[in-house]
């Protein structure tokens, strides 16, 4: 099986490539918005498309709290400061499975 995907944007605006605010400055506000702490996992600078269209520089960075059970990765506009999306890799599911002899069983994702 192969699978092949692709993402066609027109921007309206693409930053600059070059960052206006330190990593440092995205860590805290990452950590302020998400009540977390950076995880030392290797920053990287990414682009990013927003809803409207517009194309910002980010610095993705990892914050984890683990009393809250929070562990994501944070994209924060290099240049305006703000904290613009997240991928949640603590993901809280159920599934319910029907399997051919009709007994139902229920798994817990987490």
């Amino acid at each position: 099986m192969v699978s092949i995907g692709s993402s066609f944007v027109t921007p309206k605006s693409i930053a600059d490539t070059k960052p206006t605010i330190t990593v440092d400055d995205a860590i805290a506000t990452a950590e302020k918005a998400l009540n977390g702490k950076f995880n030392d996992f290797p920053p990287s600078l990414e682009f990013f498309v927003k809803p409207d269209n517009t194309v910002v520089l980010t610095h993705v960075v990892q914050i984890r709290n683990e009393n809250a059970g929070v562990w994501v990765e944070a994209f924060v506009d290099a240049h305006a400061n703000e904290l613009v999306s997240i991928v949640d890799f603590v993901t809280k599911a159920s599934v319910s499975l029907v399997y051919n002899d009709g007994l139902a069983y229920d798994l817990l994702c987490s």
